[in-house]
């Protein structure tokens, strides 16, 4: 199911938008949540995913593996037009095949565009342990 997803007036807002995409697999609204020239660094990756197209593409293979995940927002912190926020994540199967819990901690920079809403440009996961 694809749904036009409306702006985010908030960074919180944008999170919430952002685990809806998620929750729903809809490659097409998550695209549309980050900037154009956003840098995504997923778990262990050994290279940065540049740009919506690479960040959906990455996303849609995380569906075709059956994996999906939860966010809880422990942080966000706003100065004028930037704002960064911290969530702890954790797959909603509750764990991998493999035994291995796979939670996480996840930091994101947003940028509140020149229309007032706000996009992701920069997501790092497992910043911390």
């Amino acid at each position: 199911m694809q749904r036009q997803a409306t702006a985010a007036r908030t960074p919180e807002e944008l999170t919430m938008q952002f685990e809806d995409a998620l929750l729903l697999r809809d490659t097409a609204a998550l695209a549309e949540l980050f900037d154009e020239r956003a840098v995504l660094v997923p778990r262990a990756a050994r290279e940065d995913l540049r740009g919506r197209e690479e960040i959906a593409r990455f996303t849609a293979a995380l569906w075709t593996a059956d994996r999906s995940y939860l966010a809880e927002v422990r942080w966000v912190v706003q100065a004028d037009a930037i704002a960064a926020v911290v969530l702890d994540w954790s797959p909603s199967d509750g764990g991998a095949a493999d035994g291995n819990s796979g939670r996480g901690r996840r930091v994101d920079v947003l940028q509140r565009q020149s229309d007032g809403s706000w996009r992701y440009v920069i997501s790092l996961f497992d910043v911390c342990s």
